[in-house]
């Protein structure tokens, strides 16, 4: 791709590498509801390679660890005009056990009133988890976001939902996550920085599939920074965090006054090709 891009195949490219940890997650180990929240440091990356195939259409591929989907690839076509856009592609999820991937497709709509506003909806899901070559894992997501567009930011409200699924010899459990965020990023025309500030609510739960469905859930309101910074037309570095504030847990699940302060940070850089 890179060979095709020097000679004028593909429009620009982009590269992005990011990495860091979230210890707001499950103790793998934990299979049976109640007892006190560990965090559990889970190690979080993503790759992201990004180019133009044609002024209408683009291109993104992912290689993504998170702390509810697990490992994901996925490949993604998007298009883009003055009103509409529109994304849609597949993707396979791997457990940290290296068991049978699981596969599923994404897509996504976006409403566009030049210069005011955008609304846009999205979401995954996998598909045929009964055949014989599939893991019998399921993963699923949805979001909603409304922004706007002011001079120097662009406030953007957004709702949205992951759920996974892992079930394997022992137990099943299903992992969720909800959450209702703003963001505003901050950014000037001829400035080489901008600035993304978020802030919401989330509720993280686990639901031990059984007899009883028997569910763990935490919830708390959380603040964030996204901050980055270009060297070059060709390099930009990436800085961020995020920290969950105003904890509480459902019965049976308790905090203690030991719990560990949680937080979430990762740093990177973006590569531009041109």
């Amino acid at each position: 791709m890179f060979i095709l891009c020097q000679y004028g195949f593909l429009g620009a490219m982009e590269l992005e590498l990011k990495g860091g940890v979230n210890n707001m997650a499950w103790q793998p180990e934990k299979t049976t509801a109640a007892g006190n929240f560990e965090p559990f440091m889970f190690i979080n990356g993503k790759l992201s390679l990004r180019g133009e195939i044609s002024r209408a259409w683009a291109f993104n591929f992912n290689i993504e660890r998170e702390n509810l989907f697990q490992n994901t690839v996925d490949f993604r076509l998007n298009t883009i005009s003055d009103y509409f856009g529109f994304e849609f592609g597949v993707f396979t999820g791997i457990t940290d056990s290296f068991g049978a991937p699981d596969m599923g497709i994404l897509g996504s709509m976006e409403v566009i009133w030049p210069g005011v506003l955008f609304i846009s909806i999205g979401g995954s899901s996998s598909i045929g988890t009964d055949f014989t070559f599939t893991g019998d894992n399921f993963r699923e997501s949805a979001e909603a976001k409304l922004g706007f567009w002011l001079p120097f930011a662009i406030p953007v409200l957004s709702a949205g939902t992951k759920s996974y699924t892992e079930n394997t010899d022992s137990h099943s459990i299903r992992n969720n996550l909800i959450r209702y965020q703003l963001s505003v990023e901050f950014f000037g025309k001829t400035s080489p920085v901008t600035l993304q500030v978020d802030g919401g609510y989330q509720t993280l739960s686990r639901v031990y599939l059984g007899k009883t469905d028997a569910a763990d859930e935490l919830s708390s309101f959380f603040a964030g920074l996204d901050f980055q910074f270009s060297v070059s037309k060709y390099l930009r570095f990436i800085i961020g965090g995020e920290m969950p504030f105003l904890l509480t847990a459902a019965a049976p699940l308790t905090l203690s006054n030991e719990t560990p302060l949680m937080y979430k940070a990762y740093g990177g850089f973006i590569i531009n090709f041109f």
